[in-house]
C-alpha cells in the first residue's frame, strides 16, 4: 500500500511511517527508518541516541491511522486518536 498518504494528515517532518510492508483485516506492519542525524536523537542522549518513547507511540498510532483512514476516507473523516490508557515500554529503543 504505498498511496498511505491519502489515508492520514501526517506529513514530514512528524510522519513517523516510511512505508507499509504488509495490511490485512485488522493487521498492519509499517516501517520507519531512523536516521542517526535526526533532530529529536541530537539531544536524546548524545552518543547514546534513543528513540522517544512518544515517538515510538507516534509511529504504532501512525499506523493505526493508515488503517482507520482506509476504512473512513470516502466518508471525509480524518482518523484521531483522542485516548491512550496505560501504554509502556520496557526497554529503551
Amino acid at each position: 500500500m504505498q498511496d498511505f498518504l491519502q489515508y492520514i494528515p501526517h506529513r514530514p517532518p512528524f510522519l513517523f511511517v516510511d512505508r507499509v510492508l504488509e495490511e490485512s483485516g485488522d493487521t498492519i506492519k509499517t516501517e520507519k527508518k531512523i536516521d542517526p542525524k535526526e533532530p529529536f536523537l541530537e539531544g536524546h542522549y548524545p552518543g547514546r541516541p534513543i528513540m522517544p518513547g512518544v515517538l515510538i507511540f507516534e509511529s504504532i498510532f501512525q499506523a493505526g491511522a493508515i488503517m482507520m483512514g482506509k476504512h473512513i476516507a470516502n466518508e471525509g473523516k480524518i482518523p484521531v486518536l483522542t485516548r491512550v490508557n496505560n501504554i509502556k515500554l520496557k526497554h529503551a529503543v
